[in-house]
Formats: C-alpha cells, structure tokens, sequence
C-alpha cells in the first residue's frame, strides 16, 4: 500500500496540465456578448463537437476529511491548496471511465493530474484497494498512487456532488488556451460514487454563469482586451466550496463530517 505523502508545495508525479486560470461570474447577456468576441480566436473543444447544442454535462463527487480540511483552506483564501475529486461524464454511455483527479492551486497557477479507470475500480479505491489498475500510463499510475496516499493520509470521502453544463472552446492558434462557460450548476448530498437520483439536486448559481479564461504561459493581448471591455470582474469562485455551503444550508452532511472540528 503506498505511503501516504507528505505535505509539500509540489508533488512528486507529474500532471496532466499546468495553467493560469481566471473565472468571472456573468449574466447570459455577458455570456453572449463574450462568446462573439472570442469567435475569431477559438473553437468548440473535441467533446462540444459531438453535441448539437455545443455542450456537454459534467458530475464530479469531491471528496473531504471527516473535518472538512480542503473546504476550510478554499474558505480561508490558502494561496497554496488541492482538490480531489472523481468526475465523470453522463451520456458517454454505461462503460464509459470516470477520473480520479488532484487539483492543485498556487494563486492563479492551476495544475492537475488524473487517472482514467472504471466506476468499479474507483469504488474499490475508495474502498482502500490499491492494486495497480491495468492500462494507466506511468503518469496516470502516479497520479493513482498519490490519490490514493491522500486518501490514506486525510480519511477522505465523497462529501458532496457537484453537477454542472459546459460550453467550452479551445484556441485556434494557442493550443493551450481554453475557455469554458458553465451553467446548471447544481449539487448534491454524496456518501458514495454511485450516481445521485435527480430529486436530489439542488441549484447553486441559478441566474448566473461562470467564465473561466484558461492558458498556460502567456496571457494575450486579446484577451486581456477582453476583459477590459466587458469590464469582467475576476472573483475567486469555488464549486466545490459553494456545494458545501449550499448542503450546509438544506441538508445534513454525510455521517461523520463534522464543519470546523480540529483534526
């Protein structure tokens, strides 16, 4: 079983991805007029194409300790803070895979890694299975291994779902630059992986969409007109802290997590 890791400002296996992120909160009359003027930069993401209205869902069940550590440090405003979580797509079928995923955060600087595996074996490794899962590339093996050691370290469990439609855009001439708008976003109570039923959901931001501005290196020129011109207001925006204040709000968390307890 591997040891659970230490904390440290980096981790040792590698990520999928390290970018700057922006978000920015809107209303759809912002929405529209931000996706005419980003029209001669990007262009739907592999996964929009396939749909007709452009977007695709998204479900994640984030996972906490018993004293809600990871919420209180995005509560707190912690520069230096990670997420886990298990996200998966609906409507890509039965099989489709879902992902274990740590989320990190160095102020704007965002890095993630992730490892593809069946619904089965995510429950068996929430479960304190840790075979190695067959198939994974070395990076997406650490990123298991290391989940795993935070789970171990942290007595982590699905604490609530967080549910969401995105419209999402990549660049045409920046490979790494993305942008995504997010609506429908919705959450519900979690004690396990399997799948909420739909009563359960419970809206979070009714009236508004979240804009996330997403690249690597360089910040464009374009885009930080952008910005200006819409006179977009960056804010720090949590789904998953938002979940958590909302199930604070209309149900009790799962049994055993206790908001704002030492530990």
């Amino acid at each position: 079983m591997p040891t659970p890791l230490p904390e440290a400002p980096l981790a040792a296996s590698k990520t999928t991805f390290r970018r700057y992120e922006c978000k920015y909160a809107i209303d759809e009359a912002q929405a529209a007029a931000v996706r005419q003027a980003i029209g001669p930069y990007v262009e739907p993401d592999p996964h929009a194409r396939k749909r007709p209205d452009g977007c695709y869902d998204i479900q994640s069940a984030y996972l906490d300790s018993p004293n809600l550590r990871l919420y209180q440090e995005t509560r707190d405003g912690n520069v230096n803070r990670l997420k886990l979580r298990v996200r998966e797509y609906p409507g890509s079928g039965a099989d489709a895979p879902v992902f274990a995923e740590i989320k990190r955060r160095y102020d704007r600087l965002v890095l993630k890694s992730r490892a593809r595996m069946s619904r089965p074996m995510a429950v068996d490794m929430l479960a304190g299975v840790t075979d190695k899962i067959p198939g994974l590339s070395q990076d997406e093996q650490a990123c298991h291994d290391e989940f795993v050691g935070w789970l171990l370290k942290w007595q982590a469990r699905p604490v609530v779902w967080v549910g969401y439609t995105r419209e999402a855009y990549v660049g045409i001439y920046q490979e790494d630059l993305r942008i995504t708008f997010d609506r429908r976003l919705r959450c519900a109570p979690a004690e396990s992986l399997e799948r909420p039923e739909e009563t359960d959901w419970r809206e979070m931001e009714p009236c508004r969409v979240v804009l996330e501005l997403k690249f690597d290196a360089s910040y464009p020129d374009w885009m930080q007109q952008l910005v200006a011109r819409h006179e977009l207001r960056q804010e720090s925006f949590s789904k998953y802290a938002k979940a958590v204040e909302r199930g604070l709000d209309h149900w009790r968390l799962p049994s055993g997590f206790v908001f704002g307890s030492d530990g």
